[in-house]
């Protein structure tokens, strides 16, 4: 994406053993991926 001012980040949220990454582009939520700590 060439010229394009978009702004990616990636927030790691953990709750106890669990996480949540939460993919933002923009300001806009994209994607969420849970995460199982084992």
């Amino acid at each position: 994406m060439a010229g394009a001012n978009t702004e990616t980040n990636v927030d790691i949220r953990r709750s106890n053993v669990d996480a949540i990454a939460v993919l933002k582009v923009g300001g806009q939520i994209v994607d969420t991926q849970e995460i199982e700590f084992n």
